[in-house]
């Protein structure tokens, strides 16, 4: 396929060929962007817990699309559930500590910096 200035993604195929993130600064060709990183994430087998962590200059943003997701934010839990968004400004320790068998959700990270994250003490 030649390169063009726009590209469209199957989701669920790019989940099954094992490609959490499908935007980004790490990424080559179409892929490539240092303005944005895309993920998308599913509740399943695979699914890990995250390490208490901040971003020095990234915001993420959590889309949740389906089910829900718990995140520890400044030391409270909240519960993400299908329909909202949660917006975390840089600085600000945060966690995902669990989702629903199923969940799915978008994490969009702007800008993409490869080494912007910092692991949090607990």
């Amino acid at each position: 396929m030649p390169e063009t200035g726009w590209s469209i993604f199957e989701l669920d195929n790019e989940y099954h060929e094992g490609r959490k993130w499908l935007i980004g600064a790490f990424a080559t060709g179409r892929r490539h962007s240092n303005n944005v990183e895309i993920g998308y994430a599913k509740g399943d087998e695979g699914w890990k817990p995250d390490q208490l962590h901040y971003h020095k200059v990234t915001e993420e943003i959590y889309v949740v699309l389906s089910g829900w997701m718990r995140i520890e934010i400044d030391s409270m839990i909240y519960r993400i559930r299908r329909g909202q968004v949660l917006y975390v400004r840089p600085m600000v320790p945060h966690k995902v500590i669990s989702v629903q068998d199923g969940a799915v959700w978008l994490l969009v990270k702007a800008p993409s910096i490869p080494d912007d994250k910092v692991i949090a003490e607990e």
